[in-house]
């Protein structure tokens, strides 16, 4: 009969030696990413030696670069978990000076797997996303994203989008229609109103952006975030392949969405 397997906390320091292998595996991870820093290329290579070879001294580069969003999102607990390292033990060729709470051994493996194999934006994605096509009809347009609750719908003439029937459109519409001599009920098609559909390149309106299928849900996140700071809104992020305006659409995210992150 194959024996199970079996962790036993009872025995002193096996904790502890499980908690510092695999910040040994994190430790790695983070000099790795952090020799990958582009200021580190102004420096001669003894100099950025220096600069990562520390666990503590790689945090500092990846924070200033500010450009790593995994590494950024967990930077505190990381530091935390630094420290708690350097307190079980300063020399690798002594036994651990304490044992972790087993929740603390959990944690740390948690945060290895966070880091590696972060979120991507594929999963917290709403798939399948509907779109409509130049020629659909206007009317019908509006009650389908009533009847669903949907505030941007992309329009496509053929393989080309073109813009974005949104919340802002449709009023942006219903003004311009009150002194256009056109009247709404003349209109039949998206085609009519493609002047009032939000454009991405439109800073005036809401924002949309087209990203990778393997982007990290946190720099999605950090889109949102920081439309915000700057006084604005991302209303949807398209998700392709590459993240390429001419490639199939995948899914969308919304602000709605980023509540499954790390879920």
């Amino acid at each position: 009969m194959e024996q199970e397997q079996i962790y036993c906390y009872n025995n002193r320091m096996s904790r502890a030696s499980e908690f510092l292998t695999v910040f040994s595996k994190l430790e790695d991870e983070i000099l790795r990413r952090a020799r990958k820093a582009p200021q580190l290329r102004g420096f001669a290579p003894h100099e950025q030696s220096k600069k990562v070879q520390s666990f503590a001294g790689s945090l500092d580069l990846l924070q200033d670069y500010g450009k790593d969003r995994v590494v950024s999102e967990y930077i505190d607990t990381l530091r935390l978990y630094g420290k708690l390292r350097n307190a079980l033990s300063h020399n690798n060729d002594d036994d651990p000076i304490a044992d972790p709470h087993e929740d603390t051994v959990r944690g740390i493996k948690q945060l290895y797997e966070s880091i590696t194999k972060p979120q991507s934006v594929s999963q917290i994605m709403t798939e399948k996303p509907v779109v409509f096509n130049v020629g659909y009809d206007a009317y019908e347009a509006l009650g389908v994203m009533d009847k669903n609750w949907y505030t941007s719908v992309p329009v496509y003439r053929g393989e080309d989008l073109v813009g974005v029937l949104s919340e802002r459109s449709i009023l942006r519409w219903a003004v311009a229609s009150a002194d256009d001599d056109v009247k709404p009920a003349e209109l039949r098609t998206l085609a009519d109103i493609e002047e009032y559909l939000d454009t991405m390149d439109d800073s005036e309106t809401d924002l949309y952006y087209f990203v990778a299928k393997d982007t990290d849900v946190y720099t999605v996140r950090d889109l949102f975030d920081r439309a915000i700071r700057d006084g604005k809104r991302v209303a949807a992020i398209f998700v392709t392949h590459n993240g390429k305006i001419s490639e199939s659409l995948l899914g969308i995210v919304t602000a709605w969405d980023l509540s499954r992150i790390d879920k």
